[in-house]
């Protein structure tokens, strides 16, 4: 058992930076808690953190504030995240999975439930010049106030492309409305060849929910 507190935030309960290949980090049990900004495992990869393995662990995240992570990839290519289950939990912005800068990476068979007292929560986040990821076959709650995502691409101010996002169940509500199930959004830049295809969506709140948004 992995646990990391603090009274502060930027607590994390494993953190691999650049250099960290082939590596396999599974079956251990991670609980982080802070004020916001806890990550349950973080990758920090500047294109050299490359296939590593995150398999079939129990992630608990949570703050007395927001931006709580499961699983963060920044700028690392060709890993796996695959069979965990993911907890995370704070005010708002918590992610189950975050995919930054990141390319050729899998997410699959993953259990998420995100959720917090505001919005939004999103359960997998890829932005900002990350491409070709595939998301398979993963279970998604998120829940909390407003504007809650199941899947959130995002091209930000880079690209967001060629992704692939199959076979999930996904689940998403809000006590408000603008709960979206699966959101490409290319409005700052360009989201393309993105392939969305055989999920199961259901999304409740009073108004303004979508399964699938392409902006």
């Amino acid at each position: 058992i992995i646990r990391t507190q603090g009274d502060g935030s930027n607590n994390y309960g494993v953190y691999l930076n650049v250099n960290v290949n082939d590596s396999v980090i599974a079956n251990n049990t991670i609980i982080t808690n802070g004020t916001n900004a806890n990550y349950g495992i973080i990758f920090f990869g500047a294109t050299i953190a490359t296939n590593n393995t995150i398999a079939n662990n129990p992630i608990r995240t949570g703050g007395t504030s927001g931006n709580n992570n499961g699983v963060t990839v920044f700028g690392a290519h060709g890993n796996v995240v695959v069979g965990n289950t993911i907890f995370p939990n704070g005010t708002a912005s918590n992610y189950g999975i975050r995919f930054q800068g990141s390319d050729n990476n899998t997410a699959v068979n993953n259990t998420i439930r995100t959720f917090g007292s505001g919005g939004p929560n999103t359960g997998i986040y890829i932005t900002n010049e990350a491409d070709a990821n595939t998301v398979r076959s993963n279970s998604i709650v998120t829940n909390g106030s407003a504007v809650d995502y199941g899947i959130y691409i995002q091209a930000g101010s880079e690209s967001a492309d060629d992704n692939v996002v199959i076979d999930n169940n996904i689940f998403t509500s809000g006590v408000d409305g603008g709960n979206i199930g699966i959101f490409i959004d290319g409005s700052s830049s360009k989201a393309v060849g993105n392939t969305v295809t055989n999920n199961t969506i259901v999304t409740t709140g009073v108004s303004s929910n979508h399964g699938i948004e392409l902006d």
